[in-house]
């Protein structure tokens, strides 16, 4: 009977996906793989038990995963690698130089960048003429705090690629995307400094979960770009919300009503 419910099981998943399992039965078909002669439907409802939800358990440290009975760490790590794999593969997407034409697009693409991430990473975007990304380079872990640095970072960064404009990304892993005193402060030192070769600064782009705020969007970065050049700021109605400057909330790919 074991034997039939994983196989089973894995007919479900080959002929529907996902889309359709309860939590337990998605990390009890993971479990599979990890755990090969055990009943691992038990187990994947002590992991749902002990952190509360299928995102809490991927989100676990490597160590409480293994205290869960049934899991220990060889297990917890085999889990672990599954958010790990998936931050990766839209890392690995994200490079193949899609273009960036509106806020929106900035935007969204940031988030992609930094899905799932719980520390402050800062990255930068290299655009071509054609508004084409040429490459997404992190340039530090941690917060804008220390702003003469990142100047020469990020002119090094964009000159090794060839740049003719960038975008600024970082998030704030806490959940709010309005910029600090010192995400302004050093938005100001890194526009003063990349004018100075020539090149454009389109963005800087906060982000938060599925949300992001955009200088660009809130007029902190002047821009002598119209909208028949490659880079625009479209809102629709609804879109705006004063007590954080303009940001946008996204639910794959829509907007929240």
């Amino acid at each position: 009977m074991h034997e039939g419910h994983r196989e089973r099981l894995r007919e479900r998943f080959e002929k529907e996906g996902l889309l359709h399992f309860a939590d337990h039965e998605v990390l009890e078909l993971m479990l599979f793989y990890a755990i090969p002669r055990k009943d691992t439907n038990p187990i994947a409802h002590r992991l749902l038990d002990e952190f509360g939800s299928l995102s809490a358990v991927f989100e676990a440290n490597i160590s409480d995963l293994a205290k869960v009975e049934g899991v220990g760490e060889s297990t917890a790590v085999y889990i672990k690698l599954f958010v790990d794999i998936m931050k990766k593969y839209r890392t690995e997407k994200l490079k193949k130089g899609p273009r960036i034409v509106t806020m929106r697009d900035a935007g969204e693409y940031a988030c992609e960048l930094l899905f799932g991430e719980k520390h402050e990473q800062v990255w930068l975007l290299c655009l071509n003429m054609k508004s084409e990304v040429i490459a997404a380079e992190k340039i530090c872990d941690g917060t804008l705090k220390e702003s003469p640095v990142y100047p020469r970072k990020i002119v090094s960064v964009a000159l090794k690629h060839n740049a003719a404009k960038i975008i600024l990304i970082h998030n704030h892993p806490g959940g709010v995307v309005k910029p600090s005193p010192e995400d302004i402060e050093a938005t100001r030192i890194i526009i003063g400094t990349v004018r100075t070769l020539d090149m454009d600064m389109l963005d800087h782009i906060i982000t938060s979960d599925n949300q992001f705020f955009s200088f660009a969007a809130k007029q902190f970065i002047e821009s002598s770009m119209d909208k028949e050049t490659a880079y625009t700021c479209q809102y629709e109605d609804g879109f705006l919300d004063e007590d954080v400057g303009h940001t946008i909330t996204f639910n794959q790919g829509r907007k929240k009503s």
